[in-house]
């Protein structure tokens, strides 16, 4: 926590009021499941056979997701939202089925629908928004954050939502007021803080960009750190000029495994930069082996990896290969 009130702090933003509205903190979440079939009506008494088998439609197919069954999830979300067309819960889950299957194009037309009948629910506006971005919409994406953000000021992940638009529509200074908002009311939210680093690293302030990052790595175990998030940390590093500290991390990135030929890129660079010239020889060729395009001359860092995919594995809990 302290990382991140030193980063808000010297950001210009009064950690203290954020602390005031954390008293009304919402949370939210992508992948929050809510296991309903048809909604129960209103009334007491006995539930119909036909009520009851959609209930336990519902049940079954929250339950795929939940595994990881995406493809039985899809089938049995699909016979739910037959029988209740009218619940925007059905149409919601069945929506996360079919994205994660691949069927975009269909679950954004699901969510949609299920926003028609459920226009006041800034959740599933917050995962439309999401849906849209990661699919180059976003025109599509800023209507349906702002919709969140109008919705419900207080929600973390409609502010989050909305400065990731922003963040990849080049404006990381509009970004990072939305982010703030967002961490104060969510201050360990790995996504929001990697989006955080990547709006400092757009703006060339490797310093705020490290602390992000390293509040990132405060909210895992100690040997627990994603290798992408260790690799990101390097970077920032490596743009401080602390070549030595950047390839020690590159190292405990590399080690937590397996290593992608650019890893291995990244670290000869440093390697190279802090006079440790045998050994970024020796990553080099490691490298080499992975990838026969990698040049044995003096390393030079490559691209630094995609921060949108960075942020997607973190959130996920997957690590770059």
């Amino acid at each position: 926590m302290s990382r991140l009130r030193k980063l808000l702090t010297c950001s210009g933003y009064r950690w203290s009021s954020m602390l005031g509205r954390g008293a009304r903190w919402v949370c939210v979440a992508w992948g929050v499941i809510y296991p309903t079939g048809c909604r129960l009506p209103l009334h007491e008494g006995p539930v119909s056979r036909s009520l009851a088998a959609s209930r336990q439609l519902s049940h079954r197919g929250v339950n795929a997701l939940e595994r990881g069954d995406s493809r039985m999830a899809e089938g049995i979300l699909a016979q739910v939202v037959d029988q209740c067309p009218g619940d925007p819960e059905a149409r919601r889950h069945h929506a996360e089925a079919l994205w994660n299957v691949g069927e975009q194009t269909k679950a954004i037309a699901e969510l949609d629908e299920a926003l028609r009948l459920a226009p006041d629910d800034d959740e599933m506006r917050v995962a439309a928004a999401r849906m849209r971005l990661a699919v180059g919409d976003l025109s599509g994406a800023r209507r349906q954050a702002d919709d969140a953000v109008r919705l419900n000021p207080n929600s973390a992940s409609a502010w989050a939502a909305r400065g990731r638009v922003q963040l990849r529509n080049r404006q990381p200074r509009e970004a990072l007021a939305d982010l703030h908002r967002s961490l104060g009311r969510a201050p360990d939210d790995r996504e929001a803080l990697l989006d955080l680093a990547e709006c400092y690293r757009q703006l060339n302030q490797p310093q705020r960009a490290l602390l992000a990052l390293q509040h990132v790595g405060d909210t895992y175990a100690p040997g627990d750190e994603p290798q992408q998030v260790l690799w990101q940390q390097a970077l920032a590093l490596g743009a401080l000029g602390r070549h030595s500290d950047a390839a020690r991390t590159l190292i405990a990135a590399r080690d937590r495994g397996p290593a992608s030929s650019t890893l291995l890129e990244h670290l000869a660079a440093a390697q190279h930069a802090s006079g440790q010239l045998t050994e970024a020889t020796q990553t080099l060729a490691q490298a080499q082996q992975l990838n026969p395009a990698v040049a044995l001359s003096a390393p030079a860092a490559p691209a630094a990896p995609n921060a949108p995919v960075a942020r997607a594995q973190v959130a996920d809990g997957t690590v770059n290969r």
